[in-house]
């Protein structure tokens, strides 16, 4: 389906439509088309493999059988796109590879080529990778690039099925000993179709690089596969390029999947007096506007929606008429036949409508049910099956992605016996909320029960301190408290706060001493404590944590309160003074005490022990002390390990300090309040009650604690996968479940069913550790009648059990109580225990055994269950059959082992991290980990299962709630997060219809709901810039079968000004379209029925992963005048370019959790590492590098950075600490970084300092030896560095020759074509008045494509470097909405990622400026340690003064004397910028005073200058910038750099105010425009008489300024 955003121009195209209403559409036939499209910067792959890629996305094992066929009708390949795409989707249908439902969404995903980067990225991989690597590992000579398709089998090639056949032979007969070692080998990716020929993976990998059109494929391919199934190889397929292909004209891939506005530029569109309307201000007149809405259109084009619209045009409003235009709109959309097609249009096309959408005449009923529905205060929402989605994953790309998760989480459920209106009832209901912000914090008992009570370090108490003595002691003052949020002080211990930190880390004690001490002094009433974090599983051992634990116990009782914190403080002091001298804070107040010790005496007036005699506890009560700490913390789980971060406790609710956890804290403090203020209304607390006492004791809280049951960085959720087929047959024939309960059945009270939670123990029951794990899950059995245990054997042994013992052999390396009897056992056993009448006797004798092998005959257990305790030889090859497929299937569903002895539970298909010998699990564990799952997961899915079955359905419930609770869970586990603020599978689902209820006046609603596979519900203001986009999406969306939209329309009420100021077109259609030649056409966006007059600017709404660019157009798309046109047919096109997919990231240090301030990063392939780098943020360890779709390696660039730091991880969920932890200090094979998509990729780095660099810094003192002196840019610098190749061409000869000549660098910024003649009019005078070598950064985002056509021949002409640069604006930060402001915006928040790392200064010119002097004077210029300098403003031209805001007000107290500069021009020392991390404090202030749209009014100049107390701005001298507003006419003649600011008093155009001023100008302008003539007359530049043609006329304002901007 072709989107045409046309107006119709006919009366009889009307009426075929469906009888609309007739009227004048001659306005709308002359007025001039808008034409946009946008393409791929590489070629469209072949159609049949974007294809491919689908349906191995749908169904994996569907794509080799694809491929074959392919591979069998290679003339599908020579087809036009249509009749391949038809021939593809019959072979589809017939074959049965894809759902109904999938192929209708591959359709749709094809129609915005979802596949195609998946494509190319393994023609990146291919060229940029695997062929390079052969060839540098074996030599050019031993690479053919002329086969067709060919294996590779470790770094070397065969073409043939004989080549192959002889690599893999060499090695079966002399195996590995004489073969030299390969370079490089093929390695499992993501995106790798390998052929599934069983649950095994050999270690032999060999990868086919292919096209299936090649010849000799099928037999390659045949061949290859008999081995795969044979279990000798892994066979995985690769494409490569097709080399014929490659030698023709390759077609560009035209894309979809945005949007492209046209705003109104701010001088158009106001709010005017009542007395300049040319109507009445009536709302309710008679004989209003007509509508013309009987009837719409499916397809995309234009409907009439009033008859009496003589022509389009934008016209003013009063504010009486502004406030309405919400209700009109709504009445007006809910009276349509098309209801969606008049929202999409009307609201896209608002600023045309409005003044005739305010003649419609109000219903007053309506009126007040829209009213009514306001009152729910909930704005614009958008669900899928009850998933919240966030308006920047409303893309084509992200919201496929999501929708094909859905689909594969119901299709899992309906796997296992639900209907599809059931799966999508149970997952639409889903309220798990393990992930969600307001989830529940576990809470535990942290009672000290030793007999001191000195395990908790209190640093107050409140019952007994004096400096709470005037609060009020009865509890009861608590009742005072009516809601949460009040705080009553009490002189009562009611809320305990414990910190548990590492006191071996400096930052611990700062906590304590600044944080905690001041939140004391500052009377919070809550009883602080800290409690250490130890080894305390290796207690006797003297780690720092262990040391710092035990002096602090010693040193609290040795000392008095007041001199054991002063030498704490004096310790922090030291260790911060001593300069990386001492490799920890341990090791610094060690050699302190050593020094104190010898000088002091204890408060008990004895010799002070030594830290030595301390660490060996050589003092009978520090042995006593220290063991109530291990066990407390053994109790609590309170380790380095488990908690590297720390954590805190508020009356027992965890809340880790890696969070935002002050408000956290604040937060549980409050309801912990709240909560004990009920409980004495209640009754259930008594004022003489203990309240830890009560709080402790209530229901639900923990005894014991276990990290790595609760979710955190550390231990991220993690499920089983139980899609296949297989693995489900396998869970329910092989699995014998243990229970102590009946028979597993709900009763008629719908309570949770007996054996509802299934525990599997899955691990080598050979290791006692196994059956020790097994013997704690069955007691938590045992005492929980809801669960049911399975054990799970998977053997570990490097030859099978059998061969064992028929040698008559023990494993003699195994350790103390290793059995290899146990798994025979154990499977005799389980197989009885199913046909046994009572299972729990089963149970227990199974505990029993496990508990003790050796005794387990001699209990006084029922004969038959004793006698299973032998091993039966007759059993023994049944019980390795079961073990085999116990292996494969939890292989399947995504277990695999590391470690022998690790042991897994599962409890209802979620799997906890690794259970080592050393971890410490115990039965309270187990029983913690169930009423953890239970709450968090299993009862909701039991609560809905109930709801959606009834009868004998609900009899498999144990079953059954495992199945769903697992699908649920890996379905949510499984959505990667997108972005640091973006928890892995988003949050909790929640339904509109409790929210709206009996509210439908203002539904619409598309499809049937009960019967939708995907159902979407939406709030939506109809005049709103999210309308103008979700409209066209949310009808591309209902176009798909099986999917319902509910959308409820919430205007916005008594506006004051017109909230849509754009005109607005969304591009996605339904469905490919093909030319008349059968290929496929390129979409594009068109603009019909645009008012002629108003001034727009062209703007595009695309992904946040894109880097767009204009590339072809001989038009100002800045500054567009319909009316203008010297060709109203023609009207405008503009082709746009999708330059670079970006790789994001937010990285961190492993140790600190902060991002590491200054550290540069770089991505690229094996064969040029530093295609792209940056530098990280500071703020949220933000980075953004610039990539496309390929196979990539990130990594820290070399130099300092590399030299301090290394990279222990990178993951694409969330950072990855268990695996950085494992990291190999030496390691360089990191995995790569895979583009494979449109929405590009996002990483989380994690790094750590390398050994000897631990206190070192990345941003030295400029007053180092590393820092170069100012202005030290050399042009070979400034060629090279950070972003790569010099994507420039280089200058004339004498220019770019002369190393020993003195250079600068410039930027500029400038959109529109007036601009960007007045900035080359601007390079024209720098280069005049200097012999400098200069380089121009020129920001490439706003630059039309004709200037950045014309600067390389301008660059040649005059002898200049220059570059383009650009950066995306990072989708945290917050955006501007205009584009001046947008530009304002670059000149100040990314000056230290914009330009290379090597590039030490640079200067600021505006595009307006004429320069009269030397730059080079600016770039030598000492700063005097400042990071930039600016020009204050001038102060002598009197007749301004009213206009000077700064020396009023806010400002005038703000500033304190200080200047208020011009950002007009200005110099920054970019490596003083970066060591005070300007940027980060730049962009972390925009961020607090964006918010407030009344702040940074001139967001370039307010910015800096508000800043100034903190990021300090030298003041150039007064002579660098002169401009007539500000500055008298006495400083002209002195001046160096003259700016055509705007006046505000006289409005008068720029062009006219340089050509009274400055009698250079001309002769500067006449000297480019002749340039740009002669280029024209050669041919070169065809667009280079369009800047002195069309913005003369630009520069003519149709209406006075709104707001001027200071600086211009």
């Amino acid at each position: 389906m072709r989107v045409k955003l046309q107006l119709l121009s006919s009366l009889a195209t009307l009426a075929a439509l469906g009888g609309l209403a007739s009227g004048s559409t001659s306005a709308t036939t002359t007025s001039p088309p808008i034409r946009t499209r946008l393409h791929a910067n590489f070629a469209a792959p072949p159609l049949v493999l974007e294809i491919a890629e689908g349906i191995a996305t749908y169904n994996s094992s569907a794509f080799f059988p694809y491929i074959l066929k392919l591979a069998s009708n290679r003339d599908i390949f020579e087809k036009p796109d249509a009749d391949a795409y038809a021939q593809v989707l019959q072979w589809i249908e017939q074959d049965s590879l894809l759902e109904p439902f999938a192929l209708s969404l591959l359709k749709l995903e094809l129609s915005a080529h979802t596949y195609a980067p998946a494509v190319i990225a393994q023609y990146q991989l291919y060229d940029a990778t695997v062929v390079p690597d052969i060839k540098d590992a074996r030599g050019e000579k031993s690479f053919d690039g002329s086969c067709q398709l060919w294996v590779q089998y470790k770094d070397k090639q065969a073409c043939t099925v004989a080549a192959l056949g002889e690599l893999l032979n060499v090695e079966k007969f002399y195996g590995t000993t004489y073969i030299e070692e390969a370079k490089v080998e093929p390695k499992r990716l993501a995106f790798d179709h390998v052929y599934q020929a069983g649950s095994s993976t050999p270690d032999k990998i060999v990868a086919l690089y292919a096209d299936p059109r090649a010849d000799n494929f099928v037999e390659l391919h045949d061949h290859i596969k008999t081995l795969a199934e044979n279990a000798e190889v892994t066979y995985i397929m690769r494409y490569r390029p097709w080399e014929n292909a490659r030698q023709s004209s390759p077609r560009a891939l035209g894309l979809s999947g945005y949007g492209i506005e046209l705003a109104l530029k701010s001088t158009e569109y106001k709010v005017i007096d009542d007395r300049d309307l040319d109507y009445s201000g009536e709302n309710k007149k008679k004989g209003g506007s007509k509508l013309a809405v009987q009837g719409g259109s499916s397809d995309g084009d234009e409907i009439v929606l009033f008859e009496d619209e003589a022509e389009p045009a934008v016209k003013g409003l009063s504010e009486k008429l502004m406030s309405a235009l919400g209700f009109q709109a709504t009445q007006m959309i809910l009276a349509a036949p098309d209801k969606l097609s008049t929202l999409r249009q009307l609201a896209q096309d608002l600023p045309r409508y409005a003044h005739l959408l305010s003649g419609v005449s109000i219903n007053e009923t309506l009126s007040d049910e829209i009213e009514a529905f306001r009152q729910l205060s909930v704005r614009d929402t958008l669900l899928i099956n009850g998933l919240k989605l966030a308006n920047e994953e409303l893309d084509p790309f992200q919201l496929l992605d999501h929708i094909r998760r859905e689909d594969s989480i119901i299709s899992s459920l309906e796997s296992v016996g639900l209907s599809q209106k059931q799966a999508v009832e149970l997952l639409g209901a889903d309220t798990s909320s393990g992930e969600s912000e307001d989830a529940e914090a576990p809470a535990f008992d942290m009672r000290d029960t030793s007999e001191d009570k000195k395990t908790i370090a209190w640093l107050n108490n409140l019952a007994k301190d004096n400096r709470y003595a005037a609060w009020p002691s009865d509890i009861r003052n608590l009742l005072r408290i009516y809601t949460p949020g009040q705080i009553q002080r009490l002189r009562q211990n009611i809320v305990q706060v414990i910190f548990a930190l590492d006191l071996s880390s400096a930052e611990s004690w700062s906590l304590i001493f600044e944080e905690i001490t001041a939140n004391i002094e500052h009377g919070l009433p809550m009883q602080f404590g800290v409690v250490p974090l130890i080894d305390y599983s290796a207690s006797s051992g003297n780690s720092e944590p262990n040391q710092m634990a035990k002096f602090y116990q010693y040193l609290r009782r040795s000392f008095k309160k007041r001199e054991a914190n002063s030498f704490l403080q004096g310790a922090i002091t030291a260790y911060g003074q001593s300069a990386g001298k001492e490799r920890s804070f341990v090791e610094s107040t060690k050699r302190l005490y050593d020094i104190y010790a010898k000088s002091h005496k204890t408060r008990y007036g004895s010799a002070a022990l030594a830290w030595d005699q301390v660490m060996d506890l050589e003092a009978s009560w520090l042995v006593t002390r220290w063991e109530d700490t291990v066990k407390y913390c053994s109790r609590l789980d309170l380790s380095p390990a488990s908690s590297p971060e720390g954590l805190v406790f508020v009356n027992g609710v965890a809340i880790s300090l890696a969070d935002s956890y002050r408000n956290k804290l604040f937060n549980t403090f409050q309801m912990q309040t709240w909560e004990l203020a009920q409980a004495l209304r209640r009754q259930d607390l008594a004022p003489e009650d203990d309240i830890q006492d009560y709080v402790y004791g209530q229901p639900g809280i923990m005894r014991s604690r276990s990290s790595i049951i609760y979710p955190s960085d550390e231990t991220p959720l993690r499920f089983l996968s139980l899609r296949a087929k297989s693995v489900q047959k396998w869970a329910d024939a092989q699995l014998h479940y243990l229970a102590f309960g009946s028979d597993g059945k709900a009763d008629e009270a719908g309570e949770l069913a007996k054996g509802a939670v299934s525990l599997w123990v899955v691990g080598d029951f050979a290791y006692p550790s196994t059956r020790r794990l097994a013997v704690d899950s069955l007691g938590a059995a045992r005492e929980d009648k809801r669960v049911r245990v399975a054990l799970v054997h998977v053997p570990h042994l490097p030859a099978t059990e059998s061969e064992f013992r028929a040698g008559g052999e023990e494993d003699q390396a195994g350790p103390e109580g290793y059995s290899i009897d146990a798994p025979q056992v154990l499977y005799q056993l389980l197989a009885s225990a199913a046909n046994k009448d009572s299972p729990a006797d089963v149970a227990e004798f199974v505990r029993s055994y496990l508990a003790n092998p050796d005794s387990a005959q001699d209990s006084q257990a029922e004969s038959k269950l004793a006698a299973l305790a032998e091993p039966n030889g007759d059993l023994i090859d049944d019980a390795e059959l079961a073990f085999t497929a116990n292996q494969e299937a939890i292989a399947a569903a995504g277990v695999s082992f590391a470690d022998a002895q690790a042991a897994y539970l599962v409890v209802n298909g979620r799997v906890l991290p690794a259970i080592t010998p050393d971890t410490p699990f115990t039965k309270d564990s187990v029983s913690s980990l169930v009423a953890y799952e239970l709450s968090e997961r299993i009862e909701g899915v039991h609560r809905t299962l109930a709801k959606v079955m009834s009868g004998d359905e609900a009899k498999a419930a144990p079953s059954l709630i495992m199945k769903a609770s697992a699908i649920l869970g890996y379905g949510k586990s499984s959505a990667k997060a997108g972005g640091i603020f973006q928890q892995s599978g988003g949050s909790g689902r929640i339904s509109l219809d409790g929210a709206v209820g009996s509210k439908q006046s203002t539904l619409v609603k598309v499809g049937d709901p009960e019967a939708a596979r995907i159902r979407v519900q939406a709030i939506l203001d109809p005049l709103s810039e999210n309308a103008q986009k979700w409209a066209p999406i949310l009808q591309t969306l209902t176009s798909l079968p099986g999917v319902s939209l509910e959308l409820w329309l919430n205007p916005s009420v008594g506006m004051t000004e017109l909230p849509v100021k754009r005109f607005y077109r969304y591009l996605w259609p339904s469905e490919l379209e093909f030319d008349s030649s059968g290929n496929v056409r390129a979409p594009e966006v068109v603009f019909n029925g645009i008012p002629a007059d108003p001034l727009l600017t062209l703007g595009m709404d695309v992904p946040s992963a894109w880097l767009v660019t204009a590339v072809e157009s001989i038009h100002d798309l800045d500054n567009i005048r319909l009316s203008s046109l010297r060709d109203p047919e023609a009207g405008i096109s503009a082709t746009y370019k999708l330059a670079n997919i970006l790789v994001e990231g937010h990285l961190v240090d492993t140790s600190s959790r902060a991002p590491p301030r200054g550290l540069e990063v770089r991505l690229g392939t094996s064969s040029d590492m530093a295609m792209t780098d940056t530098i990280v943020m500071a703020n949220l360890g933000y980075l953004q590098l610039k990539a496309n779709p390929g196979v990539w390696k990130f990594s820290i660039r070399p130099g300092r950075s590399a030299d301090i730091y290394k990279i222990d991880n990178i993951s694409e969920d969330r950072w990855n600490y268990n695996a950085a932890k494992r990291a190999n200090a030496d390691s360089e094979d990191l995995g790569p970084i895979l583009v494979t998509s449109f929405t590009g990729t996002t990483i989380f780095p994690l790094v750590s300092k390398r050994a000897g660099h631990e206190k070192e810094e990345l941003l030295q003192d400029p007053g180092s030896g590393n820092a170069k002196s100012p202005g030290s840019a050399s042009s070979g610098g400034s060629k090279g560095g950070l972003w790569g190749k010099l994507k420039s061409a280089i200058g004339n000869s004498a220019a770019s020759s002369g190393e020993d000549r003195p250079h600068f660098d410039v930027f500029a910024v400038a959109s529109g074509h007036l601009y960007e003649r007045l900035m080359s009019i601007m390079i024209t005078s720098v280069l005049k008045n200097t012999k400098s070598h200069v380089k121009f950064w020129l920001i490439e985002n706003f630059l039309s494509p004709s200037f950045k056509a014309f600067v390389p021949h301008m660059a040649e002409e005059y002898g200049f470097d220059y570059e383009f640069v650009t950066y995306k604006w990072p989708h945290w930060l917050n955006h501007e909405t205009e584009k001046q402001r947008t530009i304002w915006g670059y000149k100040i928040l990314f000056l230290d990622v914009l330009f290379p790392l090597n590039l030490d200064r640079v200067i600021f010119v505006d595009a307006d400026q004429i320069v009269r002097a030397d730059l080079q004077e600016l770039a030598d210029m000492d700063l005097q340690g400042a990071p930039y300098g600016y020009v204050p403003f001038c102060d002598d031209r009197k007749e301004i003064e009213g206009y000077r805001f700064w020396k009023q007000g806010w400002w005038k107290d703000h500033l304190r004397d200080k200047p208020y500069h011009i950002s007009a021009l200005y110099v920054v020392d970019l490596k003083r910028f970066r060591q005070l991390a300007a940027g980060d404090r730049l962009r972390g202030q925009y961020q607090t005073l964006s918010q407030d749209s009344n702040s940074l009014a001139n967001l370039d100049q307010d910015l800096p200058n508000n800043m100034q107390h903190i990021v300090p701005i030298f003041s150039l001298p007064q002579e660098w910038l002169w401009c007539e507003t500000w500055c008298s006419d006495a400083g002209l003649k002195k001046a160096k750099t003259i700016d055509l600011c705007n006046n505000p008093m006289t409005k008068e155009p720029k062009l006219e105010r340089a050509r009274r001023l400055l009698p250079e100008w001309e002769v500067y302008d006449r000297q480019v425009a002749n340039f740009t003539r002669s280029l024209a007359m050669r041919g070169k530049h065809e667009g280079a008489n369009i800047a002195d043609a069309e913005a003369v006329n630009i520069d003519q304002p149709a209406a006075p300024q709104k707001k001027e901007h200071d600086e211009l």
